[in-house]
């Protein structure tokens, strides 16, 4: 039953992610039409301010996750509670924080262009406020996750999107600036916000009934070490992340800072594929730790790690072949000079980085996270640093991206050698179980795209070859990962179907 929930879950995150990437890519052309290269860089970059101050919005939803699936329905009450009132208190931390040191940076250290000025400090403060609605849904959203809703999550989110691409195609159609996109993305907040609380009432009315009175959740000291030591891993990714965005705009020309926040935007809707599905395993690999079953655990986390890996490869070959002509197909003729490029160091570092989603999954599960944040987070806040060393001595622009894949692998072997003291990995079976047909899968990938290219790149659209590649090479992984068992009952699905298909037709 549960294998099946994980499925259905899954497949409900990966139509969603679907949706959303697409959604998601048209409202940042949209803007970018809207707004022009330049603004639209600036704008980002000051957007990324709010997301780099908002670096508790991660801690936060894995925290929340965490507890919710890690307690009953009946003490889910007292973690939501507790949930609310510290989003309420960080919260106003927050808005205080980035309305002071914040707008004093955008206003005397960002490099903008001259006139923009006020325009950006304005945008800024709407930004401020729609992003602090945004983190108000995440105890609901995390509430769906553990109460395994993922459709209701998959509206909200998606509702969310579509107001963002909304918000940007009336900047378009009326030639408004950025200040009027603000104010929209603030408006589009709060309605996200007022639909995620009404979609989760439900839920809350579910658990506040089934309250135990009689007992006591002493979860407080605990939930809260968890966040601090989420914050300082989140912090860093964040700094990793932003902070790279702020350099490059501090020490280079304004088109290399927009095309650094357009690679990081298309990198990371596609890597939301992997957030998408390890959301649907989160509350299984909890509830699995927190019955003792340890070794069930590692089994669905090794052969997640492999599913990721497989699926990013899958996903990043035509990516990076096509690079240039998806810039052009996504951006028109705005594409900055260094897009294309940048992207496709971003996708090298997607692969590295996709097996470590459901590792991060089993350190979160054990809720003892000190130690793993600590030596995780110190690693990726020497990027930043590193990075800057370089680019005094003279390095190109690019030497980010080396640094950065330098330091992920880094992440990854820390990451094994602490989840074997903390839950009894092994590594040999961790990379027995990942390399598993890895070699076959992508020989198999690039004898299917190169075949497709060559014999039909000149004479239909390249975006239909993908189309082709991605339908082909994802049935036969589908085929080659699935057990016996899970083929037996694919096969009972078709013929169902198509059983039930020539019933309707003579009927």
């Amino acid at each position: 039953m549960e294998n099946k929930l994980v499925i259905k879950n899954s497949i409900i995150l990966i139509v969603r992610l679907l949706l959303t990437l697409t959604l998601s890519l048209l409202a940042s052309k949209v803007l970018l039409s809207a707004l022009g290269v330049e603004v639209f860089g600036i704008f980002n970059v000051a957007m990324g301010l709010v997301l780099l101050m908002g670096f508790l919005h991660g801690a936060l939803t894995s925290a929340f996750q965490r507890y919710f699936s890690y307690y009953e329905q009946h003490e889910r009450y007292e973690v939501l509670i507790l949930a609310l009132n510290l989003i309420f208190k960080i919260g106003m931390l927050l808005l205080i924080m980035n309305l002071s040191i914040g707008l004093w940076f955008v206003r005397n250290k960002l490099n903008i262009p001259i006139g923009l000025e006020a325009d950006i400090s304005e945008s800024y403060i709407y930004v401020v406020f729609g992003f602090i609605f945004l983190l108000m849904t995440i105890p609901f959203h995390a509430l769906l996750v553990s109460q395994n809703n993922a459709s209701a999550y998959a509206i909200c989110t998606l509702l969310d999107v579509v107001f963002k691409l909304l918000s940007a195609v009336i900047v378009l159609k009326i030639y408004a600036g950025v200040v009027l996109y603000s104010k929209l993305y603030l408006f589009s907040s709060i309605l996200s916000f007022a639909i995620s609380f009404m979609i989760s009432l439900s839920s809350m009315i579910e658990i506040r009934k089934s309250r135990a009175f009689s007992e006591k959740i002493r979860i407080k000291k605990e939930l809260n070490s968890y966040i601090l030591w989420s914050v300082w891993g989140n912090l860093a990714s964040a700094l990793s992340t932003h902070g790279g965005n702020i350099l490059i705009n501090a020490l280079f020309l304004p088109m290399h800072s927009a095309s650094r926040v357009i690679a990081t935007q298309l990198g990371g809707v596609i890597n939301s594929g992997i957030s998408s599905i390890q959301m649907s395993l989160t509350p299984s690999i909890v509830r699995l730790y927190a019955k003792g079953e340890l070794s069930n655990m590692l089994k669905i986390s090794y052969r997640a790690s492999r599913i990721y890996l497989n699926l990013s490869i899958l996903v990043v070959l035509p990516c990076y072949y096509f690079s240039s002509e998806i810039m052009t197909l996504w951006l028109s003729d705005n594409t900055p000079e260094y897009a294309s490029y940048f992207f496709r160091f971003t996708l090298v570092i997607l692969v590295i980085e996709s097996v470590s989603p459901p590792l991060m999954v089993c350190a979160q599960a054990t809720g003892n996270i000190k130690k793993y944040q600590v030596s995780i987070g110190g690693v990726l806040l020497l990027i930043i640093p590193t990075t800057w060393g370089l680019y005094s001595l003279g390095f190109n622009v690019e030497s980010i991206y080396i640094v950065t894949t330098m330091y992920s692998i880094t992440c990854l072997l820390i990451r094994l050698h602490l989840l074997k003291e903390m839950i009894g990995l092994d590594r040999t079976k961790f990379f027995h179980a990942v390399s598993n047909k890895l070699l076959s899968n992508v020989i198999i990938y690039g004898i299917v795209f190169t075949i497709l290219n060559f014999l039909w790149y000149e004479k239909i659209h390249w975006t239909v070859i993908i189309v082709i590649y991605g339908f082909s090479s994802g049935c036969y992984y589908i085929y080659s990962e699935s057990t016996n068992k899970e083929k037996k009952l694919l096969l009972n699905i078709l013929i169902r179907n198509i059983n039930f298909g020539k019933y309707k037709r003579k009927n």
